[in-house]
């Protein structure tokens, strides 16, 4: 069965569209959703278009390239891309670069587009929002740094950042608290960062390790190292977490957290009982059995 990499998802959520419109309204521009019945568009030659500065914070799946450029040969370029028009009569994509790249792929000279006129942060806030809403398959580490990127970017808009953030919720369909993780694991360290994108270390165990300084992240990456281990379970660093909060953790206290010292196994001896049977006294149960051998110990290594 082919992969659906469709431009937009099949099913988007009621709310997804009103989202939108409302964050277009946010950064004064006309709502996106309304693009094809009331705003302009205007084909713009490929070879003008130029990457967004920050597109090389995600990355680009070939096999989702392919088969975005075989989808255009077919039926063509069902949306038009969204892109700001420089000085020097060029323009920057701020959404669309897979369509754009697709387009090219396919042989396409041309491609429809919508041209804005946005501040810098505004372009951020649509050109992350747009990735986020669209690219479900982006790692831990793009999504927070979009996150993040936002936030400050609708700090610097002076927006209302919940506001802000349960509009960014509706169109990417993360929760706002998921949202808030998210932006804590720009706190990581980047080997631990690393580990979540990678899977080694889980989203849950990567937030709550989040919470802890780098300098005491770098220990327990250390003694993680010295045991030859990289995971690290979410009850772990929870309980890391937890500790930090008290007092700045030391290497010995990292070390006894993560790798406690094993209890001693108890010793067992099992004796046959037909060894044993001339010197008990007889229709004794099990326990009075053991409490009659040990007394008998006790006097015997008394004497």
């Amino acid at each position: 069965m082919a992969k659906n990499f469709n431009f937009k998802p099949a099913t988007p959520p009621p709310s997804q569209g009103a989202a939108s419109a409302e964050l277009a309204k946010m950064l004064g521009v006309p709502a996106v959703s309304s693009s094809a019945a009331v705003r302009q568009i205007q084909m713009i030659k490929i070879e003008f278009l130029d990457t967004h500065p920050l597109q090389h914070c995600y990355s680009m799946d070939e096999e989702e390239l392919d088969w975005l450029a075989e989808n255009v040969r077919q039926n063509g370029v069902m949306e038009p891309i969204h892109v700001q028009k420089k000085e020097n009569g060029r323009y920057t994509i701020i959404a669309g670069h897979r369509r754009t790249e697709a387009s090219r792929r396919a042989g396409l000279t041309e491609i429809p587009a919508i041209v804005e006129h946005l501040d810098e942060d505004a372009a951020i806030i649509m050109f992350d929002s747009t990735n986020l809403g669209q690219r479900r398959s982006l790692s831990p580490a793009e999504r927070a740094a979009a996150y993040l990127r936002i936030e400050k970017a609708a700090a610097n808009k002076h927006l209302d950042q919940n506001k802000t953030t349960a509009v960014i919720s509706e169109i990417t369909g993360d929760h706002v608290r998921t949202i808030h993780r998210y932006k804590r694991l720009n706190n990581l360290i980047p080997e631990f960062l690393k580990r979540v994108d990678t899977g080694v270390i889980t989203f849950v165990a990567g937030v709550e390790l989040s919470y802890l300084p780098s300098t005491e992240q770098e220990i327990v990456l250390e003694t993680l190292t010295l045991h030859n281990k990289t995971a690290l379970s979410e009850s772990k660093a929870k309980t890391l977490k937890e500790l930090s909060r008290q007092q700045p953790l030391t290497g010995e206290q990292v070390d006894t957290t993560l790798f406690p010292p094993k209890k001693p196994t108890p010793k067992t001896i099992k004796i046959p009982c037909d060894k044993l049977q001339q010197y008990l006294p007889q229709e004794m149960n099990q326990q009075e059995l053991m409490a009659y051998i040990l007394d008998a110990l006790k006097v015997y290594s008394n004497r």
